[in-house]
């Protein structure tokens, strides 16, 4: 049984979502799931905050469907970006609901440069 799962992408992280009730892996446990590595441009405001909400709606879906994920581990390898304050409430807002839907998350992240 698949108990952990590396999402490297949003296509990828798609694929834990529930269709028709339907679960694919549900031992899974630990989930990691890593911002894809996009030009400095793509990390703004609006893609930023779909990246949360994918993170956020899947876990959603699997606890909806009795098969939570209980460990989440955040990744970023790309290259740090310029932060704002909005980057940064999207950032904050986002953590705090993934840390609402999973009980052990660790982010290993260094999104923005100045931090």
């Amino acid at each position: 049984a698949v108990t952990s799962f590396v999402a490297l992408s949003n296509d990828s992280l798609k694929l834990l979502r529930t269709r028709n009730n339907n679960v694919i892996w549900p031992n899974l446990s630990l989930l990691v799931t890593t911002m894809e590595n996009k030009d400095n441009d793509w990390w703004n405001n609006t893609s930023l905050r779909e990246w949360w909400d994918m993170l956020c709606a899947t876990l959603e879906d699997r606890i909806q469907a009795g098969v939570p994920i209980l460990r989440v581990r955040l990744a970023y390898h790309g290259s740090p970006i310029t932060s704002t304050d909005f980057l940064r409430d999207i950032e904050s807002e986002g953590l705090a609901r993934v840390k609402q839907l999973a009980p052990d998350v660790v982010d290993n992240r260094r999104v923005f440069k100045d931090v």
